[in-house]
């Protein structure tokens, strides 16, 4: 590719980085025919790097739980639920410890 190609790509830090680990030969299949559809990549890129920690955060509560693994719940689903879950267990330890169950904290 040209020097000019090179510097239109300085201006997208995360198309960069996706394409460095890719073979030049494969690069027209993920570029966008014209450059200006770059940011719009760029823009989708950002957006998906964003949900992608949402969902490593969604299944480490889930595993950490023991709840079935659904990534694509919403988070504050899953933390809602992951309260409920800790506050019953909370209750089943306490009977079993022999403590006072009535009281939840």
């Amino acid at each position: 590719m040209d020097g000019n190609f090179n510097a239109r790509l300085a201006a997208y830090p995360h198309i960069r980085a996706m394409i460095e680990k890719m073979p030049r030969n494969l690069w027209y299949i993920f570029l966008p025919g014209s450059p200006d559809q770059w940011s719009e990549l760029e823009t989708c890129i950002i957006d998906m790097t964003r949900r992608e920690k949402i969902r490593e955060q969604i299944m480490a509560i889930q595993k950490l739980t023991g709840m079935p693994l659904r990534p694509n719940e919403p988070l504050e689903e899953v933390i809602a639920k992951a309260r409920i879950k800790g506050r019953i267990n909370n209750i089943r330890f306490r009977r079993y410890k022999g403590g006072n169950s009535d009281s939840v904290s």
